[in-house]
């Protein structure tokens, strides 16, 4: 992810920050400083990482717990879910249902890819991630999501 990049996403996702937003311009190769960019993300509420190794059930509450979280976004769609097997991981099948079911409520769960092994997600409203993901920095969170 290049600068440029990453510099959108603060400034789109977090206006009211232009600390948030120098951090990010001090991150061009530095990993700590890229740290801080990703802890200021979670510190706004905007954005929170999700390990691989979670389960549904504490994604699920952090996913919760973020700034742009619809409300009106109801969870029991995951019961009818939950036994299937599509040889997915249970916590991407998860995410990616979540990704379908948060474009019900204008907004999109997206992950700004940083290859760690888990992922830094984030719900935006629809008409935001439109002008970022053609800066090429966020992935479309939705059924499928890791096989593309």
């Amino acid at each position: 992810m290049d600068r440029r990049s990453l510099i959108a996403i603060a400034e789109q996702l977090v206006p009211e920050s232009p600390a948030l937003t120098e951090a990010v311009r001090a991150a061009v190769d530095d990993r700590w400083a890229l740290a801080e960019l990703t802890q200021g993300l979670q510190d706004a509420a905007v954005m929170e990482y999700i390990d691989w190794s979670d389960d549904p059930e504490m994604a699920r509450e952090t996913l919760e717990s973020l700034k742009f979280h619809p409300s009106s976004m109801s969870w029991d769609w995951w019961e009818e879910h939950e036994d299937d097997d599509d040889g997915d991981e249970d916590i991407e099948r998860f995410l990616g249902l979540a990704g379908e079911q948060s474009r019900k409520h204008g907004v999109l769960l997206v992950q700004l890819d940083l290859g760690a092994d888990g992922y830094l997600l984030g719900f935006v409203p629809t008409g935001s991630a439109k002008d970022m993901i053609k800066v090429g920095s966020l992935i479309v969170v939705r059924r499928g999501w890791q096989d593309s």
